[in-house]
């Protein structure tokens, strides 16, 4: 991978391809270097305190995590002094070489001392690009490196090998899943341990049996960030990474706010004449989502606002604080980016690293909270829509790298100095496409 300055290619490839708000950035972007892109990332500072509300929600979810007390409270420190948080990943059993190298280059400027911190998304279904279900490696790896061949599960994954590598990204990836066919489709959000991820568990061989966490509780959720979070301090040693799930964190801090009549996203949400304005900038981008009833099993859809209703996913509640927070509070309502990022941008001051897709839809969400009327005017004008972190591991070869594939045995190791665009070429096919 060439890691000399140079021109990006063709920028009005990326904006055919509706993505007008990368091709900008990367124009002043492509040929700085990594490290120094990551010191900028790193040099935020809040505008705004921490609303204690919010620091409630992530102190409730660390909590929920069993994170141990002084990661804890570090956490907690480093979120109140300087308000950077990774959001660019899915949340994940194994995560992928694009998530690989985000964590690469936002970690280069992390400065010393402080963790890492990773809010993972989770509205969003099993069956997304990321496979949240799924511990996904390369095929530069057999299952036998996975798990025990004398093991009933390596034998039953065995019979099924064919198809495994059928169903791969570009032909390289193998995954071994860790949910029912039935939740294939479903939300990750509050999903249970399914029986087959503690089959797939007790069935695995070192070094990954050491590694992955036992499977003690009935969460899916905490099982996955514990396993990514384990891996990714194997792979990037010196980091401290801090996972937590960014949808338990906007459901916790909705619940908190909602009933407050006067606060900003209260008014967001239950006043008309604001939902209107703020809805008609948004876009396509839906309010919550939530698990359907589906003749097998369940699929994850989008939950919006219909004739003053909440309407979607087979659900129809009063849009009003008493209905929405009882259902955030079962489990039934997952946030939105919407409802997500407007805590953190707008009212915490939060500068959020983000994906080639965040850099898209962040800016829709600033329009929408401007035209809603109801967020402070400085806060707005302070939130950051650009901090892109982005990238995708491969080899000499062009082979897309796994963090899985680094901890089996699989010798390759990042480049010591690579620009941003070098970083995020292996992207291009996928981003112009």
């Amino acid at each position: 991978m060439s890691s000399q300055p140079g021109a990006p290619p063709d920028l009005e490839a990326l904006r055919r391809a509706g993505r007008p708000r990368l091709a900008a950035l990367l124009e002043g972007l492509w040929g700085v270097p990594l490290l120094e892109h990551s010191l900028r990332l790193h040099a935020h500072r809040p505008a705004l305190p921490l609303e204690p509300e919010l620091e409630e929600a992530f102190f409730l979810e660390l909590l929920r995590l069993g994170t141990d007390p002084d990661v804890l409270e570090a956490a907690l420190a480093d979120l109140r002094a300087r308000r950077v948080l990774m959001t660019a990943t899915h949340l994940t059993a194994s995560e992928g070489p694009t998530f690989l190298a985000v964590h690469r280059a936002a970690s280069l400027g992390l400065p010393a001392g402080v963790p890492y911190l990773v809010g993972a998304y989770a509205n969003v279904p099993f069956s997304s690009a990321a496979w949240s279900g799924c511990l996904s490696h390369s095929d530069r790896h057999n299952l036998s490196e996975l798990l025990e061949p004398a093991s009933e599960t390596f034998r039953a994954l065995s019979r099924d090998e064919a198809q495994r590598a059928l169903d791969t990204r570009a032909g390289h990836e193998r995954r071994v899943s860790l949910v029912r066919g039935s939740q294939r489709d479903a939300r990750v959000y509050r999903a249970g341990v399914a029986q087959k991820l503690r089959e797939v568990r007790a069935a695995l061989r070192p070094p990954l049996a050491g590694l992955l966490p036992p499977v003690t509780g009935e969460s899916f959720t905490a099982w996955a960030l514990a396993a990514s979070q384990a891996v990714l301090a194997r792979v990037l040693p010196g980091v401290s990474p801090v996972y937590l799930d960014l949808t338990e964190v906007a459901a916790a801090y909705l619940q908190r706010v909602l009933p407050r009549a006067a606060h900003p996203v209260a008014r967001l949400l239950f006043d008309p004449a604001v939902r209107a304005r703020a809805l008609g900038a948004l876009g396509d981008l839906a309010l919550f989502g939530a698990d359907e009833a589906r003749r097998k099993g369940e699929r994850w859809a989008p939950v919006n606002e219909q004739g003053g209703r909440l309407v979607g996913a087979g659900l129809e509640l009063p849009l009003a604080p008493g209905p929405v927070v009882e259902a955030l509070r079962a489990g039934r309502l997952a946030p939105g980016l919407l409802l997500t990022f407007a805590p953190l941008c707008a009212l915490s001051g939060f500068r959020c690293l983000g994906s080639f897709e965040q850099v898209e839809y962040l800016p829709r969400v600033k329009a929408a909270l401007e035209v809603a009327g109801c967020f402070p005017a400085d806060a707005l004008a302070a939130m950051d829509c650009d901090a892109l972190a982005t990238g995708r591991c491969v080899d000499r070869a062009g082979k897309p790298v796994w963090p899985l594939d680094l901890v089996l045995g699989t010798r390759w190791s990042f480049p010591e100095e690579t620009t941003v665009g070098a970083w995020l070429a292996p992207l291009w096919p996928r981003l112009t496409s």
